[in-house]
């Protein structure tokens, strides 16, 4: 008979191999099957297999940028190199063309303003000359502004519709201001009363630190019509062919449209012109006419109903001095098309001026009367006894 502790002893050995057995039990119960172990083993191949697949992308995109950055480099190189190709291509072809004016034959237009109490005079540095002419006190027969010039652009058929053109030869060169780039001595400005200021656009002989250049010099007074216009040549004796003694200077206008009836406009709108201490002389009205005039001449002006743009001489005029007037389409945005082609003499001196005037405003007889010019003698009085 075993004694009290020596049950003790046995109860503590059979409760430790019943835990060890309930382990082991537990254990070989909760163990994983074969088709459970091999769905794990499938399950961290396959997120090892994605993991390396991202890797793979990334490495594939960044490969890709690279070489599409590279692409893109030679791409820039080879368009740089193209442009560069280009540009000195075109910049010899513009050497070609315009001789020692080159330079002046790239830019870009600025338009400048001159304005006093009745009109608005814009210029443009491309081609020097005049882009709009705005009679401030008048309107169109439909409240808009007066403009006797309006650049317009050009027809279809690149036709200026505005146009201001010196023309002459430079060595084998035949340069056309109009394709010029001219740069301003001055800028925009308003002047009234009793004052007078000034505005310069020049074009100049290589760049404009060299001292050789031909000047279109513009003047305007307060509260006048008259806008004083010279053309001075400094420097550029030996740039304008030797035998060029004559400069041709073309003045083209398509008058803008002011009245509701354009057929009656037309029929009040042509050029008129006076011959060097001699009388006043017209193109047809009512046809389309061209001139050639032999003989020297002070002024021409090209006349619209209410309203007139004239060029005057200080001295003449050369011979000859071409004009045409022709009538625009029915409907059209101009009444007429005008030109005066002059010629302007040239001495071959180190500074050398041509001093003109224009008078831009309205056809009242008096006012034209003032200027004791005969500008009055485009107004028509009708015939005999009914001028009076």
């Amino acid at each position: 008979m075993l004694d009290q502790g020596g049950e003790k002893n046995i109860n503590s050995i059979i409760g430790i191999v019943l835990i060890f057995a309930i382990l082991i039990g537990y254990s070989i119960y909760t163990q994983p099957s074969p088709e459970q172990i091999e769905a794990a083993k499938m399950k961290r191949d396959s997120l090892e297999a994605a993991l390396n697949a991202q890797q793979t992308n990334v490495e594939a995109r960044s490969e890709t940028n690279e070489a599409r950055v590279e692409q893109q480099s030679a791409r820039d190189e080879s368009t740089g190199s193209f442009q560069s190709q280009t540009d000195s291509t075109s910049s010899f072809e513009v050497l070609q063309k315009y001789g020692e004016f080159h330079e002046a034959a790239l830019g870009e237009e600025q338009l400048l303003t001159m304005e006093n109490e009745v009109v608005r005079i814009t210029l443009s540095t491309k081609g020097g000359g005049l882009h709009s002419v705005e009679l401030k006190n008048y309107k169109t027969f439909d409240s808009l502004p007066v403009y006797l010039i309006k650049d317009l652009g050009e027809k279809d058929d690149g036709t200026d519709l505005c146009e201001f053109n010196m023309i002459f030869f430079s060595g084998t060169k035949t340069i056309a201001t109009r394709d010029m780039f001219f740069k301003p001595k001055g800028s925009s400005f308003t002047v009234d009363g009793n004052n007078t200021k000034t505005l310069s656009l020049r074009l100049y002989v290589g760049d404009d630190q060299d001292d050789k250049y031909i000047e279109y010099q513009y003047s305007l007074a307060g509260n006048s019509y008259i806008l004083d216009f010279k053309m001075h040549f400094h420097g550029v004796e030996d740039e304008i062919a030797m035998n060029n003694n004559y400069l041709r200077f073309d003045w083209t206008n398509f008058i803008p449209r002011q009245e509701k009836s354009l057929i009656n406009e037309q029929r009040n709108s042509t050029i008129y012109y006076k011959y060097y201490k001699d009388e006043v002389d017209y193109l047809s009205e009512t046809s389309d006419e061209s001139e050639d005039l032999r003989t020297k001449v002070k002024w021409v002006a090209f006349k619209q109903q209410f309203f007139a743009s004239i060029l005057v001489a200080e001295t003449s005029f050369d011979k000859p001095t071409n004009i045409e007037s022709i009538a625009s389409e029915e409907n059209g945005e101009y009444v007429k098309e005008m030109r005066a082609s002059f010629t302007i003499p040239y001495g071959h001196q180190r500074d050398e001026t041509f001093p003109m005037f224009f008078y831009f405003g309205p056809t009242h007889y008096k006012t034209l009367q003032e200027y004791g010019l005969d500008f009055e003698k485009v107004v028509p009085l009708g015939w005999g006894i009914f001028g009076w």
